[in-house]
């Protein structure tokens, strides 16, 4: 086999796989947020263009898709309906193979168990309904709890789907996704509400674990600070309690990474001087 991947993505004109060659067609370009068919994507538009123009050629091409943001594991990442019909566009283009990519070297990424279950159930049966696997998912992992979460999936999904945003699967702000940090109380919110519905320890600590990306969407506002003087003292107040609580899950849920290549070791080492700078302490 051979990759079609970024720069030998697109066909070439003048040759022609031999029989015994399968091209593996890369979707590192593609939007995120809308299905890889959406005729409104441009950058979805050109891939299906090129997916076309392979099968011209030979009858060999398996597809390699991905599903994650690999800057920002922990952040929101709003594609998880479009897993569905990715799968099945894929399917009806007669892919070989499909190789649905997601956070394969990190732990914990934002619902990764959720996502991994829908992509896993999908490419068994693409015939399933994404909407009916996430909400199946959501009831028997998280139980009563399952609601609120629900409705931060349809939060996070409206809005990355209204702002009109479109991004591939590296993205170093919520907002390249259409996420304002507006949002992140509501969000937070939505988690307490999932936490207080939790009937078991055991399903508490799960609403625990998807909690982390509520957390890191709060601390955005200083996730790349360096120096705590660097930031406004009623900021460092209102954040230090949300780094807290960030660093505490991520250590006990055995984070390892924040983003493919930034170990979760070196982002505490970093935030925890946020923690343990002076100003804007309660002093009573």
């Amino acid at each position: 086999g051979t990759l079609s991947y970024w720069y030998t993505r697109q066909p070439p004109k003048t040759l022609k796989p031999r029989s015994n060659v399968q091209i593996q067609l890369c979707s590192i370009e593609c939007c995120l947020i809308h299905p890889i068919n959406d005729p409104n994507c441009g950058a979805n538009v050109q891939f299906c263009q090129d997916l076309s123009r392979w099968a011209e050629l030979t009858d060999k091409v398996s597809i390699w898709n991905y599903n994650t943001n690999f800057h920002n594991y922990l952040l929101p990442c709003p594609n998880l309906r479009v897993i569905e019909p990715n799968v099945r566009f894929f399917v009806a283009n007669h892919a070989r193979a499909i190789f649905m990519q997601a956070a394969g070297n990190g732990v914990s990424a934002e619902l990764s168990e959720l996502r991994n279950y829908m992509i896993t159930s999908l490419i068994w049966d693409p015939n399933r309904s994404g909407q009916q696997l996430m909400d199946e998912f959501l009831s028997l992992h998280y139980g009563k709890a399952a609601a609120p979460i629900r409705r931060y999936i349809d939060l996070i999904h409206d809005a990355a789907e209204a702002s009109g945003a479109h991004r591939h699967c590296f993205a170093e702000h919520p907002e390249q996704y259409g996420i304002d940090q507006s949002l992140a109380p509501q969000v937070l919110d939505l988690f307490a509400q999932a936490l207080a519905l939790a009937k078991t320890d055991e399903i508490k600590q799960r609403v625990e674990k998807a909690s982390i990306a509520a957390y890191r969407l709060a601390i955005h506002p200083v996730w790349d600070a360096k120096n705590p003087a660097d930031v406004d003292s009623a900021l460092l107040k209102k954040m230090r309690p949300l780094v807290r609580r960030f660093l505490e899950l991520g250590t006990r849920f055995e984070v390892d990474r924040v983003a493919e290549n930034t170990e979760f070791e070196d982002v505490s080492l970093r935030l925890g001087r946020l923690i343990d700078d002076a100003r804007g302490q309660d002093t009573d």
